[in-house]
């Protein structure tokens, strides 16, 4: 009930009222770009056709525009009666990183609606940040700092654990002067099963105040969130009031576990204090691992896409030699910015990696005519394709990759696809750097092959229909046909070959003319499985050994069936 759409005669007529963006049309040319404009950097499947979908990524409805986009792409298809693979270079790295949000389970249940749908999903560029928290689960005491959130005005964060992993943890809340890390003010302990009802309401609210140990009358609101859902906790902390220069503590006592992912860049809630050295007795330092992004990338059923370095120099418009790396991150290895897993709940991702770390593609041609006046460092020397990097550019390549494997299998499943997509991975030392495992957090199951993918996918044999191995499966003839031969010498009125259907004996008659010929028996197949000499006018060959069924012959015409 809501949005517009264009059919690509309105789009080409200039009736379209979206504007081109320069992140989504270069992420279509890496998935199936035609190549024109430049004759070079094709995409993956430049005769695809394109269903496009432009959500608005910034909208408080962002996570449920994407699954409308998703459900449209696949109605739309159906109706087309055409196999899809989507890319989807867009997402957030806020939630439980486990897929079983709502919106994440939607997901599922549209790709599991049919055969022929498939998601490829950027894994995400927070390689470099330190922005998850996990308690360990045998600490007896847990602390952890977080700082003011200025756009957000407040110090906020969520905290996601299992009910078995986090009811027997106590925690509480305190403000520490950040200059010399004494408590200003505390709370009392807090307990999930003590202090929330779960019983009558899926979900509760703890507001208290707490005050400023050295100024009673500094007042400090807390605001505590709690959603109990399938097993799973989903907690919101909200703190007002404090000095904006001070750390908030969330202090854990007992054993348990729980994850928290807060970043003001990545997330929009507080920083996580991180200490490189000298860390605070019983701190918990936040780390870069499970830096994916969350929902839908964290299914088991959508296809999770890191990247690695694909390219260190190229030509731009002026002509320039352009660096493209990353100093201590070589060429073919993982991209320092690509997100590592695994999911909350322990399940590999990424899944595959795909060279990310620079790709060239096509722009918007008004971004194009600004980078030539402008000299842009990324413009490539022809004038009409740029370089960019992400996990943006890495999906759209498996992406591609899934669209030719639809035009071979089009009635593939995602696990289907899935399964081949991984079991043709590209290994090589660089996939095991980082880590001995296969699949590993870095890589997945490795690099992927397109080659490699859609070979095992076709089917090879003889498309001839004259032969006599003619396979109408077949993707492409591999030069197997073979042709029963067509006996040259005049049948004889009085050629007698007996009986058929063959029991155990095949006997012949034939003129005196038709000694020394050899009768060569054929199977379906077109190979050749008896050669019998006729050297005497009558005679007989045992047959018996034969499998059932039909047999051709090159000296009549009748076919011979063994029973």
């Amino acid at each position: 009930g809501y949005g517009s759409e264009w059919n690509s005669g309105d789009i080409n007529a200039g009736h379209c009222r979206q504007l081109t963006m320069t992140h989504g049309t270069h992420v279509a040319g890496i998935a199936g770009g035609n190549g024109r404009a430049a004759d070079k950097f094709k995409g993956v499947a430049p005769k695809a056709d394109f269903l496009w979908v432009k959500i608005a990524e910034n909208s408080d409805d962002f996570m449920a525009n994407f699954v409308d986009a998703v459900y449209w792409l696949s109605l739309k298809s159906a109706q087309m009666g055409r196999p899809l693979a989507i890319n989807s270079s867009v997402g957030t790295y806020f939630g439980s990183h486990d897929g079983q949000d709502l919106h994440a389970l939607m997901i599922d249940n549209i790709l599991s609606s049919r055969n022929g749908l498939l998601l490829a999903q950027a894994a995400g560029n927070a390689r470099q940040f330190n922005f998850h928290l996990q308690r360990q689960p045998q600490a007896a005491v847990s602390n952890s700092f977080f700082k003011y959130e200025p756009y957000a005005g407040l110090w906020r964060w969520v905290l996601y654990a299992d009910t078995a992993d986090f009811n027997g943890l106590d925690f509480n809340l305190a403000f520490i002067d950040s200059s010399n890390l004494y408590p200003k003010a505390q709370t009392r302990n807090y307990n999930i099963k003590r202090d929330f009802n779960f019983n009558t309401a899926w979900a509760n609210t703890l507001s208290e105040l707490f005050y400023n140990i050295n100024n009673p009358q500094n007042s400090i609101q807390l605001n505590i969130y709690a959603a109990l859902s399938g097993g799973g906790y989903e907690i919101l902390f909200e703190m007002r009031g404090g000095a904006t220069g001070d750390y908030c503590q969330l202090q854990s006592i007992g054993q348990g576990s729980f994850d928290i992912w807060s970043s003001a860049a990545q997330i929009g809630t507080s920083d996580i204090v991180f200490y490189a050295n000298n860390a605070p007795l019983y701190y918990q330092n936040a780390d870069n691992k499970q830096s994916i992004v969350s929902s839908w990338a964290c299914s088991d059923k959508v296809i999770t896409v890191a990247s690695y370095q694909n390219q260190t120099y190229m030509r731009n418009y002026t002509r320039d030699s352009v660096y493209l790396g990353t100093t201590g991150y070589p060429q073919a290895g993982i991209s320092h910015f690509s997100s590592l897993g695994p999911t909350r709940d322990g399940r590999n991702k990424p899944d595959i990696a795909a060279s990310g770390g620079q790709v060239l593609s096509a722009a918007p041609i008004a971004n194009l005519l600004n980078y030539r006046a402008s000299n842009y460092y990324f413009l490539d020397s022809a004038g009409w394709h740029v370089s960019n990097r992400g996990t943006s550019m890495s999906a759209p390549l498996v992406a591609g990759g899934l669209a030719l494997y639809l035009e071979c299998n089009p009635n593939a499943n995602y696990a289907d696809a899935k399964n081949m997509l991984l079991n043709t991975a590209k290994l090589d030392t660089f996939v095991f750097k980082e880590s001995p495992l296969l699949p590993n957090t870095h890589w997945g199951w490795g690099k992927l092959d397109v080659f490699a993918l859609v070979n095992a996918c076709m089917l090879g044999g003889c498309t001839d229909t004259l032969a006599a191995n003619y396979n109408p499966t077949a993707h492409y003839d591999n030069g197997t046909c073979v042709f029963i031969p067509v006996a040259t010498q005049k049948i004889a009125e009085h050629i007698l070959f007996y009986p058929n259907p063959i029991v155990d004996y095949l006997y012949w008659s034939v003129p005196d003319d038709y000694l020394h010929n050899n009768l060569i028996l054929y199977n379906t197949l077109g190979q050749p499985i008896k050669n019998i000499h006729l050297n005497s006018s009558q005679g007989s060959i045992f047959l018996g050994d034969l499998q059932a069924g039909f047999y051709y012959n090159n000296l009549f015409k009748q076919l011979i069936y063994k029973k």
